[in-house]
């Protein structure tokens, strides 16, 4: 069917739908950034699919039309992502229609594809001659979408009469076409690590950038690291700042940067780097101090002082698309492998400069005291003493591995010969809301738990007994919530600082708090993104099971973010400003301890009263005072505690802290180990009652 002719065959010019966008307006900016736009357009290049990061896979498509044609028809690109079945054979010259798309400015204007970008693909040697319309030629959606735009009749028309009416010499040939798609699809793994970068060699790496670039017109200078070690960069000490030849009294290879301290990483981790033209524009545009980039094509060489190894980017000679060759990496959760790689090595990186730290700033002032001290003749002998202490402990956790691996034994031998261990082997109705695992294991009472092993082990011949800081174990206990800290639900979630190390799987925020805490000034801990994290405590009552016991043992369990989460079924936010979210814990929490928030509020408002009475002078009330009650019996005796013991799980582990006696130190310099408990495998279950 013909939309238009005028009797004689030939189709006169036709303007361009209302709904699409010439390629020049969004070439030349006239289009802002972020828009979504409609656009058609005849195709030129044909990058096919290639896995960027993670599971993606990238393809682009260069195209132009009419409004570009008088410029040698310069091209506009999209970026697909799209998985390699998903794309469709590309010829040149194929027309493609693309309505949805969204305007970005990445080393120039360019398309990116998003949820509701829908691309068709008309087939050129499918598209008949005007008057005629290319209802038939087009393919699409690729990636089989559906519930989004379809292309009109108006637009197969349009397809007709531009694929029709270009200069046929802007269009490749077909073998020439087929040679660039080739080319593209074979790619040299050009990354590298900073510590295999050779002189006179061209690399790929993925960086973080450790000082803010400096640029100068069209050129950017910065400096990069991936937290390893090569030869030929800088020298860079903890001692003393590194002594560079400049007359511009520019230590670092910035002109007037500001910046005087050197922020690390110290050795011969970093590199400078210089780049030009769309390359520095995107850099001075879009990199920070702190910002991981995939640098590609990077040239490595000696430097102008022909001393140091330096990177360097520049734009192809001739070229009227220049391919950009800085990407600003993000931090999410599907990253590059390669990237996550690098957080690692950079993690590591400051564990050892901050404990290098720490031992300078210990070696000098032992040093000091050393000075200022009568040699002794027991310090031989106290060095023994802790050399030996330190081959003690090592004999220790060796002994401790091996013996939980035989308890365990020992315990799947019993169950399965059907005996009933000595443990818990009857118990009371339990609260049918709480669900833990492990419940076919038999429960273990506190009494076997709360007293610290002893070992004996032998050391040069001779036995000797030890008491353990703590064994790493797990137990399934039968008890009751008597207790909660902090007091206020509202103070169970805390936040802390976003790091980058957080997307890092083995790597627990809640684990290097203290550290940051002591790193980083009062207003760096309030900035960037914060997240929030379950940080709260219970206290577990073992429930009696022998009447003649009359103290039932209690213990205090910590709830982590991850056990946080998986106990309350909630994420964790802030509970002052959700209401709502509180509401949910209250309520989940009432499943697990009863009227204890009751109680211990009564209690609260009851001592805020006394205390009240007391600074105005005024006498007791009527009731008869009370002493100060703490631990087990600073229950309000006005309400009676009522909840239902459940089954959990508990975990006994180790943390490391700070310790100024140097004979208590048994986790290294200045720290001991500190027993804990934690709760772990256990879930509030809502909508059953109890």
């Amino acid at each position: 069917m013909a939309l238009y002719g005028d009797g004689n065959g030939e189709a006169p010019e036709l303007p361009l739908p209302k709904h699409l966008t010439k390629i020049s307006d969004v070439l030349s900016e006239e289009v802002r950034v972020n828009s979504f736009v409609n656009v058609l357009g005849v195709i030129r290049d044909y990058r096919p699919p290639m896995r960027s990061r993670g599971k993606d896979f990238k393809s682009a498509l260069a195209f132009f039309d009419k409004s570009t044609e008088p410029e040698g028809g310069s091209t506009l690109t999209i970026n697909i992502f799209q998985r390699t079945d998903e794309m469709p054979e590309i010829s040149s010259g194929d027309v493609v229609l693309i309505l949805g798309a969204k305007v970005q400015n990445w080393g120039g204007p360019s398309l990116i594809t998003s949820f509701q970008t829908a691309i068709y693909i008309y087939s050129a040697s499918r598209i008949p001659k005007p008057p005629a319309i290319a209802a038939l030629a087009f393919s699409g959606p690729i990636g089989g979408k559906t519930g989004v735009k379809k292309p009109t009749d108006t637009d197969h028309a349009y397809v007709s009469w531009l694929y029709h009416n270009v200069e046929s010499y802007l269009i490749p040939a077909a073998e020439e076409f087929r040679v660039q798609v080739e080319r593209a699809m074979v790619t040299t793994d050009k990354f590298k690590l900073l510590k295999d970068a050779k002189d006179y060699t061209f690399c790929n790496a993925i960086v973080q950038v450790v000082l803010s670039p400096y640029v100068d017109g069209d050129r950017a200078t910065l400096w990069v690291t991936d937290y390893t070690s090569n030869d030929g960069f800088k020298r860079f000490s903890h001692e003393a700042r590194p002594e560079v030849e400049s007359s511009d009294g520019d230590p670092y290879g910035y002109i007037k940067t500001g910046q005087k301290d050197w922020p690390g990483p110290y050795g011969q981790r970093a590199m400078q780097v210089t780049a030009w033209g769309v390359h520095a524009e995107t850099i001075g545009a879009n990199v920070a101090q702190g910002s991981w980039l995939m640098l590609r094509n990077m040239q490595i060489k000696f430097g102008h002082d022909a001393l140091h190894l330096e990177g360097f980017l520049r734009e192809e000679r001739g070229s009227r698309d220049p391919k950009l060759l800085v990407e600003v990496l993000s931090l999410h959760d599907d990253i590059d492998e390669r990237l996550k790689d690098a957080l690692k090595r950079k993690l590591s990186y400051e564990k050892s400069k901050q404990k290098l730290l720490q031992e300078q700033g210990q070696g000098t002032s032992s040093q000091v005291r050393k000075s200022q001290k009568k040699p002794s003749s027991d310090q031989p002998e106290r060095e023994n003493r802790k050399t030996k202490r330190q081959k003690l402990h090592a004999k220790l956790q060796q002994q401790e591995a091996e013996k939980q691996a035989a308890d365990k034994t020992k315990l799947d031998q019993t169950s399965q010969a059907g005996a009933k261990p000595e443990q818990v082997v009857r118990g009371p109705r339990l609260n049918r809301s709480i669900k833990c695992q492990s419940i076919e294991r038999p429960a273990t009472r506190l009494s076997a738990i709360l007293p610290l092993q002893m070992r004996k082990v032998g050391i040069e011949g001779e036995e000797t007994s030890i008491t353990l800081p703590f064994v790493n174990s797990k137990h399934r206990v039968i008890v009751r919530v008597v207790d909660f800290a902090p007091r206020k639900l509202q103070d169970f979630a805390r936040w802390r600082q976003k790091t980058e190390f957080d997307i890092l799987s083995e790597h627990s925020g809640a684990e290097s708090d203290s550290d940051d805490d002591m790193n980083r000034s009062t207003l760096e801990a309030y900035r960037g993104k914060k997240l929030w994290e379950w940080r709260f405590a219970l206290q577990l009552e073992e429930v009696n099971l022998d009447e003649e016991e009359k103290e039932p043992l209690r213990i205090w369990v910590v709830v982590d973010n991850i056990e946080g989460q998986q106990l309350t079924n909630l994420n964790a936010c802030d509970l002052r400003a959700e209401e709502d979210q509180l509401n949910l814990l209250k309520e989940q929490m009432f499943r697990l301890w009863g009227n204890l928030e009751e109680i211990r509020s009564a209690q609260a408002q009851s001592n805020a009263a006394r205390r009240k009475r007391i600074d105005a002078g005024k006498p007791p009330d009527s009731s008869p005072p009370k002493a100060p009650t703490t631990g087990r019996d600073a229950m309000d005796h006005s309400l009676k505690l009522s909840n239902t013991p459940f089954s959990c799980c508990i975990r006994q582990y180790g943390v490391k802290v700070p310790e100024g006696d140097q004979d208590k130190a048994d986790a290294g310099s200045n720290q001991r180990w500190q027993r804990l408990f934690g709760i772990f495998g256990t879930r509030i279950v809502s909508g059953i009652a109890e």
